[in-house]
């Protein structure tokens, strides 16, 4: 998870996001202005899923602050349904 984008609000920090499917991962909710859209909200999940050897990462952008933390619980149980699947 990187947290390098220009015009960011605040600090990146990422949280720990226990549970799932995937295991324990990361969670980090950002805010930017860009010069077209305005303030923009993301919120990025990451996982490393040792067993399979890869990063999973996950993400929802809105231009719409309030509804994006409004349903940052619903994106949260969405974001735990993820898996893998074995090929």
């Amino acid at each position: 998870m990187r947290g390098d984008a220009k015009g960011l609000l605040e600090p990146f920090r990422p949280e720990p996001f226990p549970g799932g499917r995937l295991g324990d991962g990361l969670r980090a909710v950002n805010r930017w202005r860009d010069a077209e859209a305005g303030l923009m909200t993301s919120v990025r999940y990451g996982w490393r899923v040792e067993e399979s050897g890869v990063d999973v990462a996950f993400y929802i952008v809105g231009d719409d602050a309030e509804f994006m933390t409004t349903h940052l619980d619903d994106f949260d149980a969405y974001a735990r349904t993820l898996f893998l699947r074995p090929l």
